[in-house]
């Protein structure tokens, strides 16, 4: 099976679910439960992950690979955030 590493990276207005430093582990199809060092793991960013994650199973795919939820942030929703991931593929 091959593992990719999720980490939030950057953070860019106030998320209310993630931070950065937050990370997981997607062994296969499965988030390693035990991976996981967040309090909550938002939808949203699942599915902007969910393309990347896809992408990186790929050996022909760079090692890493960034992925972006879809709330714009500040300033198109200045009460909002985009947070920007992280995703290692483990050799």
């Amino acid at each position: 099976q091959m593992k990719i590493h999720v980490e939030v990276f950057e953070v860019r207005g106030h998320c209310v679910v993630h931070q950065v430093g937050d990370r997981f582990t997607i062994d296969g199809y499965r988030i390693q439960r035990d991976s996981i060092n967040c309090a909550a793991l938002c939808y949203h960013a699942l599915s902007a992950i969910y393309g990347a994650y896809h992408l990186s199973r790929s050996r022909s795919a760079p090692q890493e690979s960034y992925a972006q939820c879809f709330d714009p942030g500040p300033p198109y929703a200045p009460k909002g955030s985009t947070v920007i991931f992280k995703l290692t593929r483990e050799e």
